[in-house]
């Protein structure tokens, strides 16, 4: 009997991992749908877009004002899970050279934010910018209040702001366990839909300057094309 019921959960679990795959897919699609084709401040000139934008340069971080040793941590260990995780993604790195960066983090006082950064919007504890230029992310800009934050919070915040500013600058309210979600939260790492959400992103079938149909037929999925 034993050996049946054992027989039993294991080809239920076979029967139903491809489906709970699918699931994750399916809602990983609905939250790139949602992040990856419009701005989530779109007052921002540069951030308004309908259609994908990404890197294809290597990424130079620099990093700026008065990080913790427990900012340095995360966000290093952040950039290796991304060179692991999201294997087209274009080369991470760390500069001490400010002339060489694309990508500058800020840390600094709230008070002091909207100084260092020219889109900052009233009330945001951390923020991004990018630019591009035929739908290819050139340079990037992100800040972090240090004073008004806790550790756990600036952890949130940075993984948070680098997803944004990588390409996925809008939020979204499908999965409270997302580094995305539209509500505040302090979740230290991202969902199993965030990483599909980034491979999507940087799926080499997927081009730069792709509406929502056309990234969904490069990817061979079916969604919501109306956005």
């Amino acid at each position: 009997m034993k050996r049946l019921l054992i027989a039993f959960v294991i080809l239920s679990l076979l029967l139903t991992a491809p489906a709970l795959a699918s699931t994750a897919q399916q809602r990983a699609l609905d939250m790139f749908d949602a992040c990856a084709f419009s701005a989530e401040y779109p007052d921002d000139p540069d951030n308004v877009q309908s259609k994908l934008v990404r890197w294809d340069t290597p990424i130079a971080v620099y990093v700026s004002g008065s990080p913790t040793d427990a900012d340095w941590n995360t966000l290093i260990s952040f950039l290796t899970d991304l060179s692991r995780n999201v294997p087209n993604l274009p080369a991470l790195s760390i500069t001490f050279d400010e002339s060489s960066a694309n990508l500058t983090i800020n840390f600094v006082p709230l008070k002091q934010m909207a100084g260092v950064f020219p889109t900052y919007v009233d009330g945001n504890w951390g923020m991004f910018h990018y630019t591009y230029s035929k739908y290819l992310i050139t340079h990037a800009e992100i800040v972090v209040a240090t004073d008004v934050t806790s550790q756990k919070d600036r952890n949130h915040l940075i993984l948070e702001e680098v997803v944004g500013a990588l390409g996925l600058p809008n939020d979204h309210g499908l999965n409270k366990k997302s580094i995305l979600y539209e509500d505040w939260t302090t979740v230290q790492q991202l969902c199993e839909e965030d990483w599909i959400m980034l491979n999507m992103l940087y799926d080499s079938r997927v081009k730069p300057g792709m509406n929502i149909s056309q990234a969904h037929s490069a990817l061979g999925v079916s969604g919501n094309d109306s956005n």
